[in-house]
């Protein structure tokens, strides 16, 4: 019934419409009917890819939705994709949603993909690619906010190309905020605006990218953290992962 108002109030192509198609999925998972609830999860992933974006953080969520679905059903394979394209989203995604890392971690431990990429991957025999996943998703926040205190530099080249990245977007957002406070926009205005809007996603994908360079290179690789075992002791990583209705 919601979901019937929100298409008649709202329209089908809105985030409230895109939230509810997911929230029934999410009820029928509850119930146990998997193969009901795929189909509505993919359809709020794609309202949500075409209304907000591949980066933003509502989508990243869906894609983990929809990943978490289908390693319910046994499609461990497919899970696996849709959590790849998840860690794209939500690198982007948790760069934006808050400026230091400490608070970033709040929407990391909401929205991360890599616990249940972890998961996966073990399920599907390769320890090597789940510990990757498992070490991307510990203390993030934490590197992230020692990086950016101690002031963790870029290459020269890509210092350079984040500056040309933030002057175009300073020129860009001016022409954007006039065209969206207009009233009654032309047709010539609003193809104007949506190519403006497509020019900013853009660039600031660029920039994510190259803040996503930064935070990899806090994470300790595989050898490092071998060989800093003595031969006789082990490392034991647990990873429990689970949702209200669905699990890995």
């Amino acid at each position: 019934q919601a979901l019937d108002l929100d298409c008649e109030l709202l329209g089908e192509k809105h985030p409230s419409t895109a939230l509810s198609y997911n929230n029934l999925a999410m009820n029928l998972a509850a119930e146990g009917k998997y193969a009901e609830a795929q189909p509505l999860h993919q359809k709020a992933l794609d309202l949500f890819l075409e209304l907000l974006g591949e980066k933003h953080p509502s989508t990243a969520v869906s894609y983990n939705n929809l990943a978490l679905n289908l390693a319910a059903q046994g499609k461990d394979a497919e899970a696996e994709e849709r959590l790849l394209q998840s860690a794209a989203a939500y690198e982007a995604a948790r760069l934006n949603v808050a400026a230091r890392g400490l608070d970033r971690a709040v929407f990391g431990a909401e929205g991360s993909p890599y616990a249940p990429l972890a998961a996966i991957r073990a399920r599907l025999r390769s320890p090597a690619a789940a510990w990757v996943a498992a070490e991307s998703d510990l203390a993030r926040g934490l590197s992230d906010e020692l990086a950016t205190r101690r002031g963790a530099t870029l290459a020269a080249s890509e210092l350079q190309r984040q500056a040309e990245l933030n002057a175009q977007l300073s020129s860009l957002q001016p022409r954007i905020l006039q065209l969206v406070s207009k009233q009654a926009p032309s047709d010539a205005e609003m193809a104007e605006l949506g190519r403006l809007h497509s020019e900013r996603r853009a660039v600031e994908n660029q920039l994510a990218e190259l803040a996503v360079t930064v935070s990899h290179r806090e994470l300790a690789p595989l050898g490092a953290v071998q060989s800093a075992i003595p031969a006789d002791a082990a490392l034991v990583l647990w990873v429990d992962v689970a949702a209200d209705s669905e699990g890995v």
